[in-house]
C-alpha cells in the first residue's frame, strides 16, 4: 500500500505494473513543488523577520501543504482514469480508453508546465521584493515534508478512501466468500 500510494515513496518503489507509473509521480510531483512556491514567495514576501517562525509553519501548512495535497489527489485520480475503462468489453469503452488517455497525458503536460512557470515566478517575485529567497525555499521543503509526514495518518484512517476502510471492505468480501465455500452441517 505505502510503496503504490505514498507521492515520495511511491516514485522510487511503486510496483511496475501500478496504473499510476512514475513518470506520472515524477510529473505530479515536479507540479507540486512548482505549486508550492507562489505561496511560500507570499509567504516569504509577508515575513521578512525572523519573529513569525510558528506563524510560518502553521501558514505553510494551511496555504501550501493542504491545497498541493488537493492537487496531488486530482492528479492522481487523472493519472488512474483509464482503468475504470479498460477491459469492459463494449466499444463505447473501448474508445473511452483512447480518450481519457489523451486527455491524462494533456493534463500531465499542462500541470508540469504549470509548475515550472509557478517556480519561476515566484523566483522572480522574491527577488524584485528583496525577500530572503532561503525563506520560500524553507517554506516549499517544510510544505513537501509535512504532506509526506500527514500522508501516513489520512490515507490509512480517511473514512471511503483510506487503507483501512479498504481493508475492512475486503475483509467483509473474504468472510462473505467463507461462509458460500464452507460445508453445511
Amino acid at each position: 500500500f505505502i510503496c503504490n500510494w505514498h507521492p515520495l515513496i511511491g516514485m522510487f518503489l511503486c510496483h511496475p505494473a501500478h496504473p499510476w507509473s512514475k513518470m506520472e509521480r515524477l510529473g505530479t510531483f515536479i507540479f507540486s513543488v512548482g505549486l508550492s512556491f507562489f505561496p511560500a514567495a507570499l509567504l516569504a514576501i509577508s515575513a521578512k523577520d525572523d519573529t513569525l517562525n510558528s506563524i510560518m509553519f502553521v501558514s505553510t501548512l494551511l496555504f501550501v501543504t493542504l491545497p498541493v495535497m488537493i492537487w496531488e489527489i486530482a492528479l492522481y485520480w487523472v493519472a488512474i482514469a483509464d482503468i475504470y475503462c479498460k477491459g469492459k468489453g463494449n466499444c463505447i469503452a473501448a474508445s473511452c480508453v483512447g480518450c481519457v488517455t489523451i486527455f491524462k497525458s494533456g493534463c500531465m503536460c499542462v500541470s508540469v508546465g504549470f509548475g515550472v512557470v509557478f517556480a519561476g515566478f515566484s523566483f522572480m517575485l522574491v527577488a524584485v521584493t528583496d525577500s530572503p529567497i532561503e525563506k520560500m525555499v524553507v517554506s516549499v521543503f517544510m510544505g513537501r515534508v509535512q504532506s509526506w509526514i500527514l500522508w501516513f495518518p489520512i490515507w490509512t484512517f480517511l473514512p471511503y478512501l483510506g487503507f483501512v476502510h479498504y481493508w475492512c471492505i475486503e475483509w467483509h468480501e473474504a468472510q462473505k466468500s467463507l461462509k458460500s465455500v464452507a460445508p453445511e452441517s
